[in-house]
């Protein structure tokens, strides 16, 4: 008698048989996962957004708020600008333990000493602009004419270094918001800020 090795005859398993088997199962895993895929494409791939809350001087907060509506979701941020004096608002840092706004823009770095001076020791002693403007310097005419106009534009150094020039902080006194700089009454011809 003869022993046979291998598999019985209705036991073989071939080829076409695995390949049929498993095309379901991998037909499956694409289906889950092209679906998973496009679910996550779809959305904003954030499982929250963060909320960023701004204050900003009432001339500069429209600006920032069309810059916020720019902001891409899958940054995952949600943006809110509100506007506010910056007067108050370094006086309200200075007085809350809430912390304030996650970002501050006055209208000047100079509000941050304003707060600080006010309590708010936690912010910088300095800021980063994030704009410019342009200073412009307006005199009597009787003062510009000694410097040579409308002839020769004086340069700042020039008007400096012959007079006095001062001017009061119109967020630390009032008054100083209603009195006309530099004389009153008269005629004024403006330089650009010209160094």
């Amino acid at each position: 008698m003869r022993m046979q090795v291998g598999p019985r005859r209705g036991g073989r398993f071939t080829a076409p048989v695995v390949v049929l088997s498993l095309l379901p199962v991998i037909a499956l895993g694409a289906w889950w996962g092209v679906d998973y895929l496009r679910a996550r494409l779809a959305g904003n791939g954030c499982d929250a957004l963060t909320p960023v809350g701004i204050t900003a001087a009432p001339d500069i907060a429209p600006v920032l708020t069309r810059l916020a509506a720019t902001v891409p979701q899958q940054e995952c941020f949600s943006v809110t600008v509100t506007a506010s004096e910056s007067a108050k608002t370094a006086d309200l840092l200075g007085t809350t333990t809430s912390g304030g706004p996650d970002v501050w823009v006055p209208e000047s770095s100079t509000m941050l000493s304003q707060a600080r001076d006010a309590g708010a020791w936690n912010l910088p002693e300095s800021g980063q602009p994030v704009a410019n403007s342009p200073v412009v310097l307006g005199l009597p005419d009787e003062t510009a004419r000694r410097f040579g106009w409308p002839g020769k534009t004086p340069t700042w150094q020039e008007i400096l270094d012959d007079s006095p020039v001062g001017m009061p902080d119109p967020a630390r006194d009032p008054l100083a918001a209603r009195v006309p700089p530099f004389g009153a009454g008269s005629q004024t011809c403006l330089f650009p800020g010209t160094t």
